[in-house]
């Protein structure tokens, strides 16, 4: 989100223009979730290491990526899907 001009706060996905950043944004956002997942479910934290991770990306903001992320992805998919209804009429 930096290399848009923007700050790394779920609030400001918003604000990237272009289907091309916020494509990225999502691809970027899955990673990221598929990365808590390993770590949640495979990895045996000391609390030290969860504490670092919590300082890290707190859960409060964790979440509101992940509220961004599935507004963005629907639109995504939304936008294509009239775009290709549009195409096929």
């Amino acid at each position: 989100m930096q290399a848009h001009g923007l700050t790394d706060k779920p609030e400001d996905v918003a604000k990237l223009m272009g289907d091309d950043a916020r494509a990225g944004f999502v691809e970027a956002f899955k990673k990221v979730q598929k990365l808590q997942t390993q770590l949640d479910q495979y990895t045996d934290l000391t609390p030290e290491q969860a504490d670092t991770i919590q300082t890290i990306l707190p859960r409060d903001e964790l979440n509101a990526f992940r509220g961004q992320y599935l507004e963005t992805a629907k639109r995504l998919r939304d936008e294509r899907a009239l775009g290709n209804r549009g195409r096929s009429a």
